[in-house]
């Protein structure tokens, strides 16, 4: 990637991203090898059938370990995320509720694009995925089992591109996960990039975990009391964020709903739980097969939630 002591050199009014670019997708098809061959043949398909080549659309499947390279600079920067999930005594219902924040810092390219897709994969689970046009790879999505997977980005000071990314692992438990154990298993099983704590929940059993994947290494963090979050209170950045939603639904603690979850969401405190950089909101309901997506209006204030519905198989 550009190193950070270049990037510093370039006139903040400069727009690099034409030469950026180019320069990116070059070297992130050293990960294509990693990549499941379906997923490889169906960006392929794409390509051929849209016209936009393959390192482009590879570019764009990717982007999310891109920007949590180590030694990118300040041109583009890691997602950083609210995510947090309820169930049993926590829930006014007892059942599994999802609710995730996907915060941008190069928010530019995906203004106002934020696109709903129902996957039917030959041979795999069906599932819904919150994304941009162009995605094949997963990074808010939930399937016809109930697995329910959001990912953040948390700071590392190594990371690699020989691994396979992000999107495409998650692409893969999307389609191929229908426990939560299968889900924590393939997560933990694959060689990683870059540092991501990846929310999982599992609707049939009613129950969310942390996988913390880090290269090399990972680890599986657990609810307490029926509620977990993607990050620790007070852990870097973010802390303030997880702070203020921390504190939200410990208030609402034994009557968390779609509802609640929403409102914790859509906070504008000075902590910014939804804030400028806010590409998106999404709460999933997934014993009823129901995805709740917002998106900013025109001054950036949080839209209305829309709902999606996928057709569950959760015997």
């Amino acid at each position: 990637m550009l190193p950070a002591s270049a990037a510093r050199l370039i006139p903040r009014f400069l727009d690099v991203m034409p030469l950026y670019i180019p320069f990116v997708a070059t070297r992130v098809r050293l990960m294509n090898r990693f990549v499941d061959e379906r997923f490889r043949l169906e960006m392929e398909g794409m390509s051929d059938a849209s016209g936009v080549s393959y390192d482009e659309l590879f570019l764009a499947n990717t982007f999310f370990t891109v920007t949590a390279q180590s030694d990118k600079g300040d041109v583009a920067r890691l997602p950083m995320c609210t995510n947090l999930a309820a169930f049993g005594s926590a829930t006014e219902s007892g059942r599994l509720v999802v609710g995730r924040n996907l915060d941008l810092n190069v928010n530019r390219p995906f203004v106002g694009k934020t696109s709903v897709f129902e996957f039917r994969p030959r041979g795999g689970l069906r599932f819904i995925c919150v994304a941009w046009p162009g995605s094949a790879g997963v990074f808010t999505a939930m399937n016809e089992k109930g697995i329910v997977v959001a990912p953040e980005g948390v700071a590392a000071e190594t990371t690699t591109l020989d691994g396979v990314p992000i999107n495409m692992l998650l692409r893969k438990v999307m389609q191929d996960a229908g426990s939560l154990a299968e889900a924590v298993k393939m997560i933990r099983g694959e060689p990683g990039t870059c540092a991501y704590n990846v929310l999982v929940g599992d609707a049939k059993i009613g129950e969310a975990q942390i996988v913390e994947i880090r290269p090399g290494r990972s680890s599986v963090r657990t609810a307490r009391d029926g509620v977990v979050f993607g990050r620790e209170s007070g852990e870097g950045e973010a802390g303030e964020r997880y702070d203020r939603a921390r504190r939200l639904a410990d208030g609402f603690r034994g009557s968390l709903d779609v509802q609640r979850v929403m409102e914790i969401l859509v906070d504008r405190n000075e902590a910014g739980v939804w804030n400028p950089q806010t590409a998106h909101s999404v709460v999933f309901e997934p014993t009823a097969g129901q995805v709740y997506v917002a998106q900013p209006d025109a001054a950036g204030a949080p839209g209305e939630y829309v709902t999606f519905s996928l057709e569950m198989d959760l015997e």
